[in-house]
């Protein structure tokens, strides 16, 4: 009743604080599947962007090691998702060793395999 008007006249929503820590601890699993779902489907680059980015990220992997920095980081961001999406063996295993020292963590991980599975 809100928000299908604010859609229909702009063509956008904006749902503030979705993003956040907060939003992970421990939101209503309703909500927290409308979450994955709206970031799976609205977040995702178009081919053609995201076949550039696979391109970019091979270059830089041929050449050497390389840093990438998000512009919101935080210093345990990325381990902190859980995420592993495009990741080598090596990454992988450093970013779980990382995880084992962010408090909660597995209680906000095993919270999302709950909701997820």
């Amino acid at each position: 009743e809100q928000v299908l008007p604010v859609f229909k006249k702009f063509g956008i929503v904006h749902f503030l604080k979705t993003d956040a820590r907060l939003s992970n601890n421990e939101p209503l699993e309703n909500v927290q599947k409308m979450r994955c779902r709206v970031n799976y489907e609205g977040l995702r680059f178009t081919p053609h962007i995201e076949k550039i980015g696979k391109k970019v990220v091979s270059i830089l992997r041929k050449k050497g090691p390389f840093l990438a920095l998000h512009l919101r980081f935080e210093k345990d961001m990325l381990a902190f998702t859980g995420c592993t999406e495009e990741l080598d063996k090596e990454e992988v295993k450093e970013l779980t060793s990382m995880r084992f020292v962010i408090q909660g963590f597995f209680i906000y991980l095993l919270n999302l395999v709950f909701l997820l599975s």
